[in-house]
């Protein structure tokens, strides 16, 4: 239900508003403003092809988490947690490069850490787990080769916002199976007394 959500806001950002009011545009001297399109950057897209990219690469994965997660708050929570590290990431990013990105569009980075979080926490056959895994790193991999490669040919994508995101994810995951362990482990105690 959240990934229709945000897919309708997505929507109704391109009807409404130009993609550079919904931007995070670094040195914008607003700083009010900074802060609103911090989020606002989240949730809406520079284009349809964007949009629709973003979402039909990432819904199904999305779907998957949320139905995982079992709880929609925690969905909506996750996925402005990891868009904010992939943020985070960009910014540090954009301190190292000879081509900063001017500013920040779009979900994608969030939407990757979703995408990570979910091929990690993938419980089917044990051979899938694996390939899910081997996707999650290949991902990892590539995002990194094309963020190294836009610090010296600016190529218009915040690869880093993605390469943060997943890593965001990967650790995400990560904590939550070790949290469900932790939980099932003191239930087995229990049952076991």
């Amino acid at each position: 239900m959240a990934t229709l959500c945000l897919f309708i806001v997505g929507v109704l950002s391109l009807v409404f508003f130009e993609p550079i009011k919904t931007a995070y545009v670094h040195g914008d001297p607003s700083l009010v403003w900074r802060f609103v399109t911090l989020f606002t950057h989240m949730v809406s897209h520079g284009s349809w092809d964007h949009l629709i990219g973003n979402f039909s690469f990432g819904a199904p994965f999305m779907i998957y988490l949320e139905n995982k997660l079992k709880d929609t708050k925690k969905f909506v929570r996750l996925f402005f947690a990891i868009g904010l590290c992939s943020f985070l990431f960009q910014c540090i990013f954009n301190t190292i490069t000879f081509f900063p990105a001017m500013g920040l569009i779009g979900s994608s980075g969030a939407i990757f850490g979703l995408v990570g979080a979910a091929l990690m926490l993938y419980d089917g056959p044990k051979p899938l787990r694996i390939a899910a895994k081997m996707v999650t790193f290949l991902y990892v991999f590539s995002q990194f080769e094309l963020a190294r490669a836009s610090l010296y040919w600016p190529m218009g994508t915040a690869y880093a916002a993605h390469l943060g995101g997943l890593l965001a994810g990967i650790t995400f995951s990560l904590h939550h199976r070790r949290h469900l362990l932790h939980r099932l482990k003191s239930l087995a105690s229990r049952i076991r007394k």
